[in-house]
């Protein structure tokens, strides 16, 4: 059976979460906004929710970085 884990980061900012993922998330992933599509969520992002996903996972409009 696969576990699923979440891991949760908390930013500033929405800059200082870019920089993260400029200096630290390999190439070929990127960091959406999260949406009800978003299990790690039940479908309740919120406010100010983000995912990392590979790039083209989800819309270029939902990406941050």
């Amino acid at each position: 059976m696969k576990t699923k884990h979440t891991l949760t980061l908390s930013f500033p900012s929405r800059q200082a979460l870019a920089e993260f993922v400029r200096n630290v998330v390999d190439d070929g992933v990127a960091v959406y906004e999260a949406d009800t599509l978003d299990p790690e969520y039940s479908g309740n992002p919120g406010t100010n929710s983000y995912v990392l996903r590979r790039e083209g996972d989800k819309p270029e409009c939902m990406r941050v970085c």
